[in-house]
């Protein structure tokens, strides 16, 4: 695999942890601002949802190794994503 497709693949995984996390945050917007009281409850499970998939998206090893190997053999990689990583 090249040091691009392991990009590839981690941009993968944080673009879908960021959808995630905007979900997250128009929940937390509707709870404070329109939610029915009876939402509330159901609002704040799934945010905890959201939350538990964001973490295991981010924090297992796959992720952790490519972000290892990308900033191990950072050599095909721009300046811009060595940065990132």
């Amino acid at each position: 695999m090249t040091v691009q497709d392991e990009w590839k693949k981690l941009c993968k995984i944080l673009d879908e942890a960021e959808a995630y996390e905007r979900a997250v945050g128009k929940l937390n917007f509707d709870l404070e601002c329109t939610a029915p009281e009876d939402g509330m409850d159901q609002a704040g499970e799934d945010m905890a949802i959201l939350g538990r998939r964001i973490f295991s998206l981010t924090q297992p090893k796959r992720c952790v190794g490519l972000l290892t190997a990308l900033k191990n053999g950072g050599e095909g990689l721009t300046g811009r994503q060595r940065r990132a990583v």
